[in-house]
């Protein structure tokens, strides 16, 4: 009987010890693109442990986050011999904060990029250079902004500077010759 009891306890604590390591975090030392495998500090001394990378969304909608070191991922054990390792995305942390403080909005930021989808507006911008669309119409602010292509305007006006320059605006001083015209009107 004493031999039984032994026997449980031995087996109870090594369930405890797999269960405590099924799931835990660890921080990203490293990333392999071509293998989809990241490399981890499991144990917090800097011994690497790689593990394969789940993505949020990999169907006909595909999301690709590639982990950054230092990032924070929760490493889950797959069942059977434990052996095999998956790395779930990143949490937060104070070296790796959120890119908004905002509730309800989906934000992806990289570099000087950021796109920001909320429930009225999408904004991306690009260091001092943005596009705003939302209900008000589209919105874009850069030091140059070009286009290929025609442009055609059904309805409205352009304004230059203030200025109407569609087919209503006119100048004066209007001069037979190679004479200048007046401002527009």
């Amino acid at each position: 009987m004493e031999y039984c009891l032994l026997d449980l306890d031995r087996r109870l604590t090594a369930l405890e010890r797999q269960h405590r390591q099924q799931a835990r975090f660890a921080r990203v030392t490293g990333y392999d693109p071509a293998r989809e495998v990241v490399t981890l500090d499991l144990d917090g001394q800097g011994t690497p442990v790689e593990a394969d990378l789940l993505h949020m969304a990999a169907g006909a909608f595909k999301v690709r986050v590639t982990p950054a070191a230092g990032e924070t991922m929760l490493v889950l054990r797959v069942a059977g011999d434990g052996a095999r390792l998956l790395a779930l995305g990143g949490y937060y942390n104070g070296a790796r904060p959120s890119p908004s403080q905002h509730g309800e909005e989906l934000v992806i930021s990289g570099g000087a990029m950021r796109l920001e989808l909320r429930h009225d507006s999408i904004r991306l911008s690009v260091g001092g250079t943005s596009l705003t669309l939302d209900e008000a119409g589209i919105a874009a602010v850069a030091k140059t902004l070009s286009q290929q292509g025609n442009t055609e305007f059904s309805a409205g006006h352009v304004k230059s500077s203030g200025k109407r320059i569609d087919h209503s605006h006119s100048h004066g001083g209007i001069k037979r010759g190679k004479a200048d015209t007046d401002p527009p009107n």
